[in-house]
């Protein structure tokens, strides 16, 4: 099995678990509205809602950039099973604790509690950042247009920092920075050890605007959506240069035509970045015409594939 089929398998699985992850998201908003759960505080449905939705997005975003990305074979394995583990194992880990009526973050009551807590926080979290590096080295060597590697690069930047602020709210069990980093390792760990609402002041939907202190919530949130958003700034930008303003979209697949590489997206449903038509490659007639190129008749993005030599070749002895 050569890379492109395991690209392409990979890229199917994490757009599958996408919706599967999206599913979970719409239903834990039914049962928020349908059960009158408090949408804030530290016990809520919204948090597994939250994380599905965080994680669907990163899955297709993965997916779509896959096709972009030069990466070995075990490199592919490794960035999908990092992001499934990330995505499926934070979002079961708040949906378990939510429906539990037990805090999800800096609850260390009983060792269940804990289990969680560390698992998913530590874990699942360094699984993700590991598999991060692998794509920012595939973005690296990809021949990919600027933008697109602009924007894939940009956006696994920004998640990567959203990430490192998340390790910093755990390290003072607090979403509310006041100053100092590691506090919350004092304490002894066998309790909730989560700000007190004094600190964390009227809360709406995570935005809390009279927090005693910097709230990281905010910041930790806009950068773990960063690989969705910096695509979707990277689509703006394509339709900026393109005549017919409408951005290009890369794809999980890839296929080889012409011995060059085109992007196709059937099975995802987003358009083809570099769709090489097979009348624009050397085509040599049967009757024995010799090969003959249409570039004008390649609708492509990216560059035109050269002509088949050993037609051309074939021809100008056969002359």
């Amino acid at each position: 099995m050569d890379v492109t089929e395991i690209n392409e398998r990979w890229a199917r699985l994490l757009w599958r678990v996408g919706w599967v992850l999206l599913t979970a998201m719409v239903l834990h908003v039914v049962a928020l509205a349908v059960t009158g759960d408090e949408v804030n505080g530290p016990v809520s449905l919204r948090k597994p809602a939250t994380f599905a939705e965080t994680s669907w997005l990163l899955c297709w975003s993965v997916s779509l950039a896959l096709g972009w990305l030069e990466l070995r074979a075990w490199q592919v394995r490794f960035l999908g099973v990092s992001v499934l583990a990330f995505g499926v194992g934070e979002t079961a880990i708040m949906a378990i604790q939510a429906w539990r009526g037990a805090p999800s973050h800096y609850n260390f009551t009983t060792t269940f509690d804990a289990t969680l807590m560390r698992g998913g926080a530590a874990g699942l979290a360094v699984v993700l950042l590991a598999g991060l590096v692998v794509l920012l080295l595939g973005v690296r060597r990809s021949a990919a247009p600027a933008s697109v590697r602009l924007g894939i690069g940009a956006g696994t930047g920004v998640l990567f920092v959203g990430c490192v602020i998340g390790f910093a709210m755990i390290s003072n069990m607090s979403g509310v920075f006041q100053g100092a980093l590691g506090s919350g390792f004092g304490p002894p760990q066998n309790r909730y050890l989560g700000p007190p609402e004094s600190v964390v002041g009227t809360e709406w939907l995570s935005f809390r605007a009279h927090t005693d202190g910097g709230d990281l919530v905010l910041l930790h949130a806009i950068g773990v959506h960063a690989a969705r958003a910096a695509r979707a700034a990277r689509d703006a930008a394509d339709a900026v240069r393109s005549p017919g303003g409408r951005p290009a979209a890369a794809g999980p697949a890839a296929v080889r035509v012409g011995g060059r590489r085109a992007r196709r997206t059937r099975r995802t449903g987003v358009r083809a970045a570099a769709v090489v038509r097979p009348e624009a490659v050397a085509v040599r007639r049967p009757g024995g015409d010799g090969a003959r190129v249409r570039r004008d008749s390649c609708r492509c993005r990216g560059p035109v594939p050269p002509p088949d030599r050993r037609a051309l070749s074939t021809t100008l002895r056969g002359r």
